[in-house]
């Protein structure tokens, strides 16, 4: 090495970059923070106001998501259903929350883990959430978000997968671009949700043959790749998990896939994609794009997709460590 590449980012001279890696719930969106602040202290007056004036459905949806998002059942949701029983948004933020609760009420863990009580429970909600969703579909008919969540809710209830396929084609029917519909039926058509790997990556490569500049579609690549390395680990492939993401394929579609949504400007769901593609390019041993990754992040660190191989802050200290050294 040169005297002048050991000043390089990443050469072997240069200090790790000063950066607070940390947890934010709205991912360094100054809006969602506020949002998230005044609905911790059961303000849901001014928040609900500021979501009815957004007309971007799926900027609506990274808000609704980041709203719903809390442990237990928050009496300011009863609250708005009193004082707006007519309106969409209120019975979409309920369902999207009863979704949420759901599976607080179920884990994360596969069907075996799960007590029989955990899945009546699970079930119930879910099934809570259908009837919200579908009020919100009655009171305004041009909304995709529920019919996204449905296509979760469908997983959950274990509807089949031609249910969730038909519910994921209302929503792009609506909201043609609409990110969260796509993610949420690239994992509920996977093997472990009764699907096919097969399947999961012809909707990744059909929704990412041609998406329109800076789009966020490209995104389902690393997705599907991460589920299905999640699928050797679930069927104890051990070795093949290893050696997945360092297969020349898989390496060439995720890099691809990277050059085709680089330069993507979304604010919350900007640095959970940077999370994303950081724990690729990790995984595939590229230390410039997890850098590049990394950096768009600023620090800001979300449970997936390092929380599947461990605790999340620390897979993503390590990356950092790694791409900086």
């Amino acid at each position: 090495m040169g005297f002048f590449d050991r000043f390089k980012p990443g050469g072997s001279g240069t200090p790790l970059p000063p950066v607070n890696i940390r947890r934010d719930v709205a991912c360094g969106d100054g809006r969602g923070s506020f949002f998230h602040a005044q609905l911790k202290d059961g303000k849901w007056q001014k928040v609900y106001e500021m979501l009815q004036k957004i007309d971007d459905w799926v900027l609506l949806d990274e808000y609704i998501d980041l709203c719903a998002d809390w442990k237990g059942r928050p009496e300011w949701l009863d609250e708005i259903a009193a004082v707006h029983p007519d309106q969409s948004l209120t019975w979409v933020l309920r369902g999207m929350h009863s979704v949420i609760w759901a599976w607080e009420a179920r884990g994360g863990g596969v069907a075996s883990t799960v007590g029989r009580d955990s899945f009546e429970v699970f079930f119930e909600r879910l099934r809570q959430a259908e009837g919200e969703f579908h009020r919100a579909i009655t009171l305004d008919p041009n909304t995709p978000i529920p019919w996204s969540y449905m296509v979760t809710v469908a997983r959950g209830l274990q509807y089949s997968i031609e249910d969730r396929i038909n519910f994921f084609h209302q929503a792009v029917g609506r909201s043609p671009l609409h990110l969260q519909a796509y993610a949420a039926a690239l994992v509920s058509v996977a093997a472990k949700w009764g699907g096919s790997n097969e399947l999961m990556f012809d909707l990744a490569r059909q929704a990412t043959s041609n998406p329109p500049p800076q789009s966020a579609l490209p995104s389902l690549i690393p997705l599907a790749h991460v589920e299905r390395w999640l699928y050797h680990r679930m069927q104890d492939e051990m070795d093949l998990a290893k050696e997945y993401f360092r297969q020349p394929e898989v390496i060439r579609e995720i890099t691809a896939a990277h050059a085709r949504y680089d330069g993507y400007s979304g604010a919350i769901t900007g640095v959970r994609l940077a999370n994303l593609f950081a724990f690729c390019f990790w995984k595939i041993g590229n230390r410039k794009l997890t850098r590049h990754e990394l950096e768009k992040t600023g620090g800001i660190v979300v449970n997936s997709p390092w929380h599947f191989q461990g605790n999340a802050l620390e897979q993503y200290r390590g990356a950092w460590k790694w791409a900086f050294e």
